[in-house]
């Protein structure tokens, strides 16, 4: 949790808490490269909640290029990258269900 509290910051600037991890993502080819040469890796994504404490946020501008929030709502009008089509749906979810 360290290391993901750790990017977090790094990448975005926002300072958070209590980070819970809610679930793993993978085992699709939306989970994998395919690289110039024709090799292929595949990964995983882990999702975390946690609490903002400081909502002011920067991106790095090396990793993160742009940060905004959107609900469920205006989530079908955001063209997500192959891996977070899973993913956005599931964090949404999760968010209804505990609040």
């Amino acid at each position: 949790m360290r290391a993901a509290t750790r990017e977090l910051r790094e990448e975005t600037g926002l300072v958070v808490t209590d980070v819970e991890e809610l679930g793993s993502f993978g085992g699709s080819d939306a989970y994998t490269v395919l690289y110039r040469d024709g090799s292929t890796e595949a990964y995983e994504v882990t999702m975390f909640a946690t609490i903002i404490d400081d909502s002011r946020w920067q991106p790095d501008g090396a990793e993160i290029a742009e940060i905004a929030w959107f609900s469920s709502a205006e989530m079908p009008m955001i063209d997500l990258a192959p891996d977070m089509v899973d993913i956005v749906p599931a964090a949404f979810a999760w968010f209804e269900e505990t609040t």
